[in-house]
């Protein structure tokens, strides 16, 4: 993201508020992917799990590393390519296996994609994510506030159709944090 968004230190700022505890938050992010570039084996999953698990080494070099939550924003890709939700669902669960048994990860926490494209392909996406969470305790939704947001201008990226602004980027941080944080705090 070029440090262009403010997605990742306001969701930072929020699980500490929400928690009073210190939090690594490891960005990883490749645009314009579907969701099979993230499988185990594909280059977008090898660099996601190189990074998380140089990330959760080095953090238990310097800190007591108490638990390794992953957060999920991703489908518009998946929307454009008409990707069904049966399909989106069974690749989500081989994500979020391997990130399990890579990572070590405890939860895989989503928050939920907007509809990018307006229309049925992005409810499929938009269903299979609210249903795997429904149906799978290892999945956790966070927030579905970007189906909101996405309806409001001034959280819209004004250069980039679809897409959210910082103002935007930040609104959802801050709610996923939050959302996090009182999860830790009720898991104690």
């Amino acid at each position: 993201c070029d440090g262009r968004t403010n997605m990742v230190p306001s969701f930072a700022r929020a699980y500490i508020k929400e928690t009073g505890m210190p939090v690594i938050a490891v960005h990883a992010t490749k645009g314009a992917t579907e969701i099979h570039h993230w499988l185990p084996g594909e280059p977008c999953n090898n660099m996601l799990v190189s990074k998380c698990v140089a990330a959760v080494k080095k953090a238990k070099g310097e800190y007591c590393v108490e638990h390794i939550y992953f957060v999920w924003l991703q489908g518009e890709s998946d929307q454009l390519a008409s990707r069904t939700k049966e399909v989106y669902k069974e690749n989500l669960k081989i994500v979020a296996e391997g990130l399990k048994k890579d990572v070590n990860i405890e939860k895989f926490c989503i928050i939920r994609v907007s509809n990018f494209t307006n229309d049925h392909r992005g409810e499929e996406i938009i269903t299979a994510q609210d249903e795997i969470c429904l149906e799978d305790s290892f999945f956790l939704m966070l927030t579905k506030i970007t189906t909101e947001l996405q309806k409001m201008p001034e959280m819209m990226n004004p250069y980039v159709n679809g897409h959210f602004g910082a103002k935007g980027l930040e609104v959802i941080g801050e709610v996923a944090g939050t959302a996090l944080g009182k999860f830790r705090m009720q898991s104690k």
